[in-house]
């Protein structure tokens, strides 16, 4: 698929989508590398990233022109969306610690 930037246009409701979108995946990588070997840390990034994921792709749908290019583009949205309740679980149980009992056999 052919994507120009004459299939764009501004629009400023998306403004606050691509800012959010920019600040949790900076957020992310700064949890990340406080401590890269913690998998918590890792977790939380992987759900910052799929947050960042939707809400990017979500801007990027809402500027398009045609309906060609928006559906090209919600399909990513999606994407994102399906990763957030994964990425949250797995934070969730790698913040609670239930992996690392898990792995010792308790």
């Amino acid at each position: 698929m052919n994507q120009t930037l004459d299939n764009f246009f501004y629009n400023p409701y998306v403004l606050l989508h691509g800012i959010i979108g920019t600040l949790f995946l900076l957020l992310g990588v700064f949890v990340f590398v406080q401590n890269r070997g913690a998998l918590s840390n890792i977790s939380y990034l992987l759900v910052c990233i799929s947050i960042s994921i939707w809400l990017l792709f979500d801007a990027v749908t809402m500027s398009s022109t045609n309906e060609t290019t928006a559906l090209f583009w919600a399909r990513f949205v999606y994407l994102g969306a399906c990763l957030i309740p994964a990425s949250m679980y797995f934070f969730s149980v790698a913040w609670v610690g239930l992996i690392n009992e898990k792995k010792r056999g308790g």
